[in-house]
């Protein structure tokens, strides 16, 4: 163990599992993080512990000199498994992004880039120190740090995102570019609409198709959550049917829903709501006001309903 604060050991406890004859020697390791600001010609001691299997303890003390400079740069990556390959234009796009330093970061940088890796506009700050900061390597106790970007695309393009990540020594690594990600206007083309997952909406449109019945269609995989204001094409002077095919309705969806009913927009919907699960407000107010429908047991919990 230590208490140097430029230094994180990753396991405090290791086990060897075989056994040490007498005069023998065991290898036992430790991987040890050295921040990347640590002053050169410091010396790192290491306190080991060594406990065997009758009770008795050792103590040993290791001083380890520090030399040079860390010229490692920060490792970037991306989440990107549930984020759609379409986004439509005027709704944020967002991603998150991961760096790796055992060490202070300076700054966080994610730019909006083309195909071909080249910056459209201005860059997104995710983070930056500030210059007044007396931050004293807290980040060595955690190496891995997430940050959320946010896009909202103004019209209809294909973009990339490339993240920056610069180190307190000025080290400076890049992310992979994502997949590109086509912003588009959404135009109603027909007086019904189908939304859901890919797998659900693909049944209805099978039977859609074969009885020759236009329709437009939305997917939350490809598309992700689809914004109130593709809802508003279909109501109003000219109303269209929305068929949402969602086995789970998240209660940011339904409080969309109700808005839209309230419009005047009209729904055909199915999917799993109550059981053992607290119903949330908006579902309360889905099934009494647009459902017409009564619990019959605890509000809170709803197993069955009566309309």
């Amino acid at each position: 163990m230590t208490d140097d604060p430029f230094v994180r050991i990753s396991s405090e406890t290791s086990y060897t599992t075989r056994t040490i004859p007498p005069g023998q020697v065991g290898e036992v390791s430790f991987p040890t993080s050295i921040a990347s600001d640590t002053p050169d010609g410091r010396e790192v001691t290491i306190v080991v512990t060594v406990t065997t299997n009758t009770g008795e303890t050792v103590e040993d003390t290791l001083r380890v000199p520090i030399a040079g400079q860390d010229t490692r740069p920060p490792s970037v990556s991306y989440y990107w498994r549930s984020n759609p390959l379409k986004t439509p234009v005027g709704s944020p796009f967002t991603t998150i992004i991961y760096v790796e330093e055992p060490g202070p970061l300076e700054s966080v940088t994610a730019y909006v880039v083309d195909s071909d890796g080249v910056a459209i506009l201005d860059s997104l700050s995710l983070f930056r120190r500030a210059v007044d900061s007396d931050e004293q390597n807290t980040s060595l106790q955690q190496m891995s740090r997430e940050f959320t970007v946010s896009w909202t695309p103004p019209r209809e393009m294909s973009f990339r995102l490339l993240a920056v990540a610069v180190d307190r020594v000025g080290n400076l690594g890049k992310s992979p570019l994502t997949p590109p990600v086509t912003a588009w206007l959404f135009h109603r083309t027909a007086d019904l609409l189908l939304y859901g997952h890919q797998y659900w909406v693909s049944r209805y449109e099978r039977i859609l198709n074969a009885a020759g019945i236009l329709h437009d269609m939305w997917t939350s995989l490809d598309q992700g959550p689809i914004p109130s204001t593709v809802l508003d094409l279909y109501r109003g002077r000219s109303p269209g049917i929305v068929v949402w095919q969602d086995r789970s309705m998240a209660e940011e969806g339904l409080w969309m829903l109700n808005g839209f009913l309230s419009a005047g927009g009209r729904l055909l919907t199915m999917g799993r709501v109550g059981g053992s699960r607290d119903v949330p407000l908006a579902l309360q107010v889905f099934f009494r006001d647009f459902v017409k429908a009564e619990p019959t047991g605890s509000t809170a919990r709803w197993t069955q309903i009566r309309g």
